[in-house]
C-alpha cells in the first residue's frame, strides 16, 4: 500500500489506530505504531506522493491521538482506561512522526530530495 493508502486505512478503518482509540479497549496498538512509523520513515525518505492529502492525512493522526492519548485533558488520558506504559508508548510514537512529517516537509519546502 501507499503511504497515503495506509494513513487514510488507519483513519478510516475499523482496524486502524484512531478505531482501536475510540472507543478503546484495551487491546495492544503495536501493529498499528509499527506499520505508521513504518510509513512515517517511508514519506521522510521520499517515497509515495507528497501532497496534500498525504499531509493532511499524516497530521490528521498525530493531532487526535496527540489530544485524544497524550494531552492530559484527553479522552483517554482522563478516563484511566489507557495504561501509563501504552500512553507513553503513544507518546514516542508521535514523537517520532513528527520529526519524519518535519523532515519530508522541509525537504518539499525547499526542493529537495530527501
Amino acid at each position: 500500500m501507499s503511504p497515503l493508502e495506509v494513513l487514510r486505512f488507519h483513519i478510516e478503518s475499523e482496524l486502524g489506530l484512531l478505531s482501536r482509540l475510540r472507543p478503546y479497549a484495551g487491546t495492544s496498538l503495536d501493529d498499528c505504531i509499527a506499520d505508521l512509523s513504518a510509513t512515517y520513515e517511508a514519506l521522510e525518505r521520499g517515497e509515495g506522493e507528497r501532497n496534500f492529502a498525504v499531509v493532511d492525512a499524516a497530521f490528521s493522526i498525530i493531532y487526535l491521538v496527540r489530544r485524544w492519548a497524550i494531552e492530559p485533558e484527553g479522552s483517554l488520558a482522563t478516563s484511566g482506561k489507557m495504561s501509563a506504559e501504552t500512553a507513553k508508548q503513544l507518546r514516542d510514537a508521535v514523537l517520532g512522526w513528527e520529526r519524519s512529517l518535519a523532515s519530508a516537509l522541509g525537504a518539499l519546502a525547499s526542493g529537495e530530495d530527501p
